[in-house]
């Protein structure tokens, strides 16, 4: 304002992305007033205009040129402001003019209301005539749905009647749209009611219908009067080819409704193929043989006339052409008319009964026949192909004769199948399975489980206690007429029986699973008894020693001072020792189930329920420090512990855990953290005050003073470490007292993770540490302390190998968890020391001096993983470097 120049300031604007602009501030003098023009551009453009420098901000001269066009912009717009002003004006007198006619046409609706309140009270003596008009239409409305009713009783008895002849039948209106046709008409022309219904008749089937002579028919029939016109008639089809047609034509009147033309037809194509070859054969025979093609063409039975060599199709019945989808075949050869049939050999044997005489009879031939073009079927027939010769000796022909035995077949084929499959389960049955004829109990049929029973016995054909003779008044011979005299059903569980289990062997006790079933006759009379079941023996004696076993461990249960527990495969609680029950004051019925949550501290419910649904699902062992409710109305700390028994396939089968208390040991713990998170906070102010004091004595040194340099950065180091060692105890301390802070986010795992390894780096110069393995999740979970976990990893890796020269960090996703695995090739851990690493203030005492630290980053990491419902571990051996791993589950 003072200068007359131009101020810019550089600054960044985020809006939908990153971009710089500068702000200029140009005062124009005016008559009046001073007029400050405020301008808004990319830096770039801007620097272009007042000619400044790339890089430089600050002061510069206003140039005529920019004073200029702002004097120019602002005359510009008092110009428009003044056009606007007019343009305003003259909207306001269009408004008056507006709200003038609206004045008067208000009068003229107060006019209007008056004569509509007249007419109201005409409308009102009009609504009663109305009424008892309503009521007299309401009367005839009743009797026309009455006749309607009818009628469309009448409508769907003549459609049932129509859809049950054996003719297709169409019905169309004036304008010969198709109203309706039956099942018949659809299959016999191999059309379809979306491509029929509501169409133009001429204009059905590719114009097929479309045929001078059936458009005569359809206008007479229209002019006449109540008549009946029938036609014979050839038609073209693209689906069917070449039909002849019987039209038979007549009128439908209808009550209400226009009338409408019903076509009947008959396809007669075949009849007249068939009269046009009878009429070639001698006029001597031609009664016979017109009788004779009569009852072929009708007969149940395929039959075909095929002439020369080429085996020409010369005639073929009804049966034939609907066996073979009633395809145009005659005058045609036989591979022309069914290409399907080249490669099954058909052709082949009426080549030979043409060449040699001799006939063919074929049973149950398999055959491929396309009956829809494109859709090949499988079916099955019984032939009989014969040749037709002259008087001379010589072939001319040969006669088909076939029946379709595909169902035959097929139901055979099933039959067979399921006796096939019945014999298979029988004697493939895991179970023992036998039959027993009459009243002597005759083995008849017996499986090899069965017969594995006894060794090499002969069974079959032998009475059941001539056959095992041991079973003689074990009572089992009883059980088995009761079962064969009365049809009753008999079931034995765990049933012992003395047997051998071969000849010459002694008898032993063995145990059963059974069922004796009666085998009825198709008279309903029991003809023998069936026999199934499973041996137990083994099962049995192995659930006697788990009972046995199970006595054991019960007593050595309550003789321990632990609480011990166990659980089945899905986590239910099924046995407490005698110590839960003096510890608690509780019965087993209040524990079991939903009763855990009553002796459990309610701060520890939550983490506990979710600890033990983990183990529970995954099989990992369970272990937590968690408060119990004694009996007196105090909470103890206990150690809980629960390990599955697992099967080979890595199965969980039981759970078996202990409670220890430690609550004095916890007390101790509580009383040193006490003393080191006072210690800690206590330390952090004056810490605070060296580290302040310590930059300000570096900004003071001379920087020539290399040695003065060297000591402060060094010192300033040694703070930087004691902070970080504050924090972790203050850190220790939170979790001792359940107050560890977690904001849980949703954030992008792999960025953490390059982030992460991004800084390591910079702060660990002699050491590169390699990435492996990439994931793309978004994960819920506290990024700061899981950043927390995979610094303290890194660093230990780093510093626990200070002669190797890269560390690694490998991250994946693993069954719906990401894991994270770091690598060094440091000391190593021996085996004995892998599980007490995690312990607070653990330290392995033989590196105690050389590698500095508290031993609590590693308890912090455990901490951290499992809140966040995950584990972490090491593998390790001593001399080849360590490998620390954590999962956590992807949520």
């Amino acid at each position: 304002k003072t200068t007359n120049q131009i101020f810019i300031k550089e600054g960044i604007l985020i809006d939908h992305g990153k971009k710089m602009i500068a702000i200029e501030v140009i005062p124009l003098p005016h008559t009046i007033d001073v007029y400050y023009l405020i301008v808004f551009r990319p830096a770039r453009l801007l620097m272009n205009v007042v000619d400044l420098p790339a890089g430089e901000t600050g002061v510069l001269p206003l140039t005529n040129g920019v004073r200029d066009a702002a004097d120019q912009r602002i005359r510009q717009l008092e110009k428009e402001l003044a056009q606007a002003r007019e343009d305003m004006y003259d909207i306001t007198e269009d408004q008056e003019v507006a709200n003038e006619e609206l004045q008067s046409a208000n009068e003229e609706l107060l006019s209007g209301s008056e004569e509509l309140q007249s007419l109201n009270e005409e409308l009102e003596t009009s609504k009663e005539e109305i009424q008892s008009s309503n009521e007299e239409l309401t009367t005839v409305n009743q009797e026309l749905y009455d006749r309607n009713q009818e009628l469309n009783q009448s409508h769907g008895f003549t459609e049932k009647i129509i859809a049950v002849l054996h003719e297709p039948l169409v019905t169309l209106d004036k304008n010969f749209i198709v109203k309706s046709a039956n099942l018949v008409f659809y299959k016999t022309f191999q059309s379809t009611e979306e491509d029929t219904l509501h169409k133009y008749l001429f204009a059905l089937q590719g114009n097929g219908w479309d045929n001078p002579g059936l458009r005569k028919v359809l206008v007479d029939i229209q002019k006449a009067n109540d008549q009946i016109i029938e036609a014979e008639l050839d038609f073209i089809f693209p689906v069917i080819g070449k039909r002849t047609i019987c039209v038979n034509v007549q009128t439908v009147h209808s009550v209400g409704v226009d009338d409408l033309i019903l076509l009947a037809l008959n396809d007669i194509t075949e009849r007249r193929k068939a009269e046009r070859i009878l009429e070639v054969e001698a006029t001597g025979a031609r009664r016979d043989q017109q009788s004779l093609r009569t009852y072929l063409m009708e007969a149940p039975s395929l039959f075909a006339i095929l002439k020369g060599p080429e085996h020409i199709y010369e005639f073929a019945n009804l049966q034939y052409l609907e066996f073979i989808g009633r395809r145009d075949i005659i005058d045609k050869k036989m591979i022309d008319a069914l290409p399907e049939l080249a490669g099954q050999g058909f052709v082949e044997i009426m080549d030979q009964v043409y060449k040699t005489g001799k006939p063919f009879i074929g049973r149950e031939m398999p055959a491929v026949v396309e009956r829809i073009k494109g859709k090949p079927e499988a079916c099955f027939v019984n032939v009989n192909f014969q040749a037709i010769v002259e008087e001379t000796g010589k072939a001319k022909g040969v006669l088909v004769f076939a029946h379709d035995v595909t169902e035959l077949v097929s139901g055979r084929k099933i039959l067979e199948q399921n006796a096939e499959m019945i014999s298979n389960l029988y004697m493939n049955a895991p179970a023992f399975i036998c039959t027993m004829e009459g009243p002597k109990h005759t083995y008849n049929l017996v499986n090899p489980t069965y017969q594995k029973l006894f060794g090499s016995r002969v069974l079959v054909g032998k009475p059941i206690l001539e056959a095992l003779p041991e079973l003689v008044g074990q009572g089992f011979d009883l059980l088995l007429d009761n079962v064969y005299n009365t049809g009753e059903t008999f079931v034995g569980v765990e049933i012992p029986i003395i047997l051998a289990r071969d000849e010459g062997l002694l008898p032993e006790e063995r145990y059963f699973n059974f069922s004796y079933q009666p085998i009825y006759q198709p008279d309903k009379k029991i003809s023998g008894v069936l026999v199934f079941g499973y041996e137990v023996t083994e099962q049995v004696r192995g659930k006697r020693l788990q009972e046995e076993s199970a006595a054991r461990f019960r007593l050595l249960a309550d003789a321990t001072p632990n609480k011990i527990w166990t659980a089945d495969a899905l986590g239910a609680v099924n046995y407490l020792n005698k110590q839960w029950y003096e510890y608690t004051g509780k019965s087993f019925e209040e524990l079991k189930g939903s009763g855990w949550e009553s002796v459990v501290h309610p701060d520890d419910w939550s983490f506990n329920r979710a600890i033990w649904r983990q183990s529970v699902l995954t099989g990992k062992d369970f272990e937590l420090e968690h408060r119990f409710l004694s009996h007196d109305g105090t909470y103890r700390w206990h150690l809980s512990r629960g390990v599955g028994r697992k099967l080979d396939s890595g199965e969980v089968t039981v759970w078996i855990g202990a409670h220890t208390d430690i609550d004095d040991q916890k007390r101790k713990e509580r009383q040193k953290d006490e003393f080191i998170s006072i210690a800690s906070h206590e330390m952090k102010t004056p810490l605070t005050s060296v580290k302040g004091y310590l930059q300000l004595l570096e900004l003071s040194v001379d920087t020539e003073n290399a040695p003065a340099t060297l000591y402060i950065k060094k010192a300033a180091l040694g703070v930087n470490r004691l902070q970080v060692l504050i924090g972790e105890l203050l850190d220790v301390s939170k979790i001792q007292h359940g107050k560890l802070d977690y904001t849980l986010t949703h954030f992008n795992f792999q960025e953490m993770i390059d982030d992460t390894v991004e800084d390591m780096q910079l702060s660990a110069p002699n050491h590169a540490i390699l990435k492996t393995g990439r994931i793309d999740l978004t994960i819920r979970g506290d990024k700061d302390r899981l950043q927390q976990v995979v610094i303290n990893l890194l660093s230990n890796a780093i510093k626990y190998s200070p002669l190797a020269t890269e560390v690694s960090i490998d991250v994946k996703e693993v069954n719906g968890e990401v894991q994270v695995s770091v690598k060094d090739a440091g000391i190593g851990i021996p085996a004995q020391n892998l599980k007490k690493i995690f312990d607070k203030y653990y330290r392995v005492e033989d590196h105690a001096i050389q590698f500095q630290g508290l031993g609590i980053g590693l308890f912090i990491s455990y901490e951290i993983i499992q809140r966040h419902q995950g584990r972490l571990w090491a593998e390790s051996q001593p001399g080849q470097g360590s490998v620390f791993i954590f999962t956590i589950p992807v949520q």
